[in-house]
């Protein structure tokens, strides 16, 4: 059975720890295909943005961890940087279950590395710009509720 990790939030990166390029590469010209041509332990970082998976423009993106392993990667983790929900789009509730939700499933997964939230402080509280509203304080550094939810899982 294969075991999949679906990749499909608002923002995020897959890292795999691992030896490093000899030379830097420009990923945004980089194809899958051209980054499978490196051969084994030459890729240290793969970085997929999806906010367009996660709105539906490209289809659903996963990590064959079964892949990973017969190309002797079995052994990396997966990091998930730059997560999270913002409070332009959910309330702040919502925004509380879904890292809750996200970081309990997270660490349940044998191959889950560190996960990193998108930004701790919101840049403007209240905008309708989600970008605005990703961090788990409010722009004057009063908590929300996602961030006691987070503390409770450290």
């Amino acid at each position: 059975m294969k075991r999949y990790l679906a990749v499909a939030l608002a923002t995020s990166a897959i890292i795999f720890a691992g030896q490093v390029m000899a030379a830097e590469v420009d990923m945004s010209k980089m194809t899958c295909k051209d980054a499978a041509a490196l051969g084994k332990g030459k890729l240290a970082a793969v970085a997929i943005w999806v906010s367009g998976a996660a709105a539906g423009k490209s289809g659903n993106m996963m990590v064959d961890t079964e892949k990973m392993a017969a190309n002797g990667d079995g052994g990396k983790q997966i990091w998930a940087t730059e997560y999270g929900e913002p409070t332009s789009s959910a309330d702040e509730a919502t925004q509380a279950a879904y890292l809750t939700d996200f970081l309990t499933k997270w660490r349940t997964l044998p191959y889950a590395g560190p996960a990193y939230l998108y930004t701790t402080r919101d840049r403007n509280t209240g905008s309708g710009a989600a970008d605005d509203t990703f961090g788990v304080y409010r722009s004057d550094w009063t908590p929300k509720p996602a961030q006691q939810a987070v503390a409770a899982l450290a």
